[in-house]
């Protein structure tokens, strides 16, 4: 087999991996999420009146919450969202699913592992 097919199968290796490791978090609910202090770039997703926002640059001001749309840089006053604080039905955070991505690791070694030694690039034969 070439030089390069292999380099180009261990990118594909890397690349697989980075996916999966970004790919394995998700939304999780934080009642407390409001009363912590936020960093500015920090995705939280408010639900209000059955419909959920992701916003940053979240700051709470007495009964208001200031958010920015997550596409927008979280400085934008003019891009702030308010809400009543006791609108907010409830608030989601971004957090890793570890048992998620462990088993989706697995199964993206296993089929590269796989694929590989048919090839002959490595495995049982090689």
């Amino acid at each position: 087999m070439p030089r390069w097919l292999k380099r180009c199968w261990s990118t594909v290796f890397v690349a697989h991996m980075v996916l999966a490791l970004s790919a394995c978090v998700t939304w999780r609910a934080s009642p407390t999420a409001l009363a912590d202090p936020s960093p500015r770039r920090r995705p939280l997703q408010l639900w209000s009146a059955g419909r959920g926002s992701v916003v940053h640059g979240v700051v709470v001001r007495g009964d208001s919450v200031r958010a920015v749309p997550r596409w927008k840089p979280p400085e934008c006053d003019s891009c702030a969202v308010f809400y009543s604080l006791h609108a907010i039905d409830s608030v989601r955070v971004y957090t890793p699913a570890p048992i998620r991505t462990t088993i989706l690791v697995t199964v993206l070694v296993g089929s590269i592992y796989m694929a590989l030694s048919m090839i002959g690039v490595g495995g049982p034969g090689s």
